[in-house]
C-alpha cells in the first residue's frame, strides 16, 4: 500500500457479493419485522426494542442517554420517539432520583401489556424471518461479529464524544 488515502480498498467479488446479500437480506428482514409490530400493535421496530429494554429492567426503567448508547441513536432520535410512546402512554418521563440532572424512560402498565401481546408474535417471526435459516455455528458467530462492531462503533462514538 502507498499510503495514499483518497483510492478506495475496492471490494473483492466475494466481499462485494456478501455485502450485498447484508445489506438486502437485513433490509428485508428489518422490513418483514417491522410490518409485522405495525400491523399486530401499531409500534416500529425500534419503538418496540426500546420498550423491551425497559422491560428487562428490574426498574422497568432506563436513562435516556443509556438508551441512546444501547440502540447507537442519537439522544434527539430516543427524545423523539420516547415523546412518540408518551403520547401512547406507553412510556413516560422521570428524573433520575440518583441524579437529579438526569431523565428516564419508564415503561407503563399499559407499555407492558402491549409488549405482552405482541412479544410472543414477534418472536416467532424472528425465528421464521432469521433463526430458521442460521445454524448455531452460524448464530454463534454472528453474535461475535456483531458484538465486536458494536465495540468498535461504541469506542468510536466515545472518541468523538471525548470519551476514550
Amino acid at each position: 500500500m502507498t499510503g495514499d488515502r483518497s483510492a478506495p480498498k475496492w471490494l473483492n467479488d466475494e466481499e462485494g457479493a456478501a455485502w450485498q446479500s447484508f445489506v438486502v437480506g437485513t433490509l428485508c428482514l428489518f422490513g418483514e419485522l417491522e410490518h409485522g409490530l405495525l400491523e399486530a400493535g401499531g409500534i416500529n421496530h425500534l419503538d418496540y426494542g426500546i420498550m423491551a429494554q425497559l422491560s428487562f429492567r428490574e426498574t422497568k426503567s432506563e436513562r435516556m442517554a443509556e438508551l441512546a448508547d444501547i440502540f447507537g441513536e442519537s439522544r434527539t432520535l430516543v427524545s423523539y420517539r420516547i415523546k412518540r410512546l408518551e403520547q401512547r402512554r406507553l412510556v413516560r418521563r422521570e428524573r433520575d432520583p440518583i441524579d437529579g440532572r438526569g431523565v428516564r424512560a419508564c415503561l407503563t402498565a399499559e407499555g407492558s401489556q402491549l409488549l405482552t401481546e405482541l412479544a410472543p408474535g414477534h418472536v416467532e417471526r424472528v425465528r421464521e424471518q432469521f433463526l430458521d435459516f442460521v445454524t448455531d455455528d452460524e448464530l454463534v458467530s454472528l453474535g461475535a461479529v456483531f458484538a465486536r462492531l458494536r465495540e468498535a462503533q461504541a469506542a468510536r462514538k466515545g472518541s468523538l464524544r471525548g470519551g476514550g
